[in-house]
């Protein structure tokens, strides 16, 4: 078969060394002097983090990701945004050994905004037969911006709004849910970044 790849599952299989927003800098945001918190702030951070990457399917930190799938039919969209580089891709060969792709095999497409937009074949070249598995090829990639510094402003402030939102509700089920004016203000900061393609069902 002759095409592109296409993305069935996928696992963060290095996470990310920092979050985007520092513990100071959440603790300014909140004004909170002490320390005595620093524990409970640290989780909201992570935890607000984590619902924007969510919502937009767009990793922030650096983290190394590996997408799988069964056949090499149709188009390959890979799952989380922007790619900053293509590690390797590995199939099972039909011995179910593990084996690398050569890389003149095949072209990467990295696009400005959102990394990896296609993987496709060289001229001439087919794709090799694969063993029957879910996991029968694997695409490894590190996704994510490189600093903090290099995200956008308006995905950080999100994340503070959210952290603040998860702070200041995190004793009031009814006054935290998603309608309180933080969460709606952070989600509206979110809108241009979000990644429709795997949006569906979240």
């Amino acid at each position: 078969k002759v095409g592109f790849l296409f993305m069935s599952s996928s696992k963060v299989i290095i996470p990310p060394a920092d979050l985007p927003i520092t513990l100071n800098g959440a603790k300014q945001f909140l004004q909170v002097s002490g320390n005595d918190e620093d524990a409970l702030i640290n989780f909201f951070i992570e935890a607000a983090t984590s619902e924007c990457e969510q919502k937009m399917q767009r990793a922030l930190m650096p983290r190394t990701v590996r997408d799988t799938m069964a056949s090499w039919d149709n188009a390959y969209m890979h799952r989380w945004c922007p790619v900053a580089m293509l590690t390797h891709i590995k199939y099972y060969n039909t011995d179910n050994v593990l084996t690398e792709l050569a890389t003149d095999q095949y072209w990467s497409y990295i696009h400005e905004e959102y990394g990896l937009d296609a993987i496709k074949l060289r001229t001439g070249v087919t794709f090799p037969e694969v063993y029957d598995r879910p996991d029968a090829i694997q695409i490894t990639y590190v996704a994510g911006y490189g600093t903090a510094g290099t995200i956008p402003y308006e995905i950080l402030a999100a994340i503070q709004l959210k952290t603040r939102h998860k702070y200041d509700f995190r004793t009031d089920e009814a006054a935290g849910n998603r309608q309180s004016p933080l969460s709606i203000a952070s989600d509206r900061l979110l809108l241009p970044y979000i990644n429709y393609m795997y949006t569906t069902g979240l």
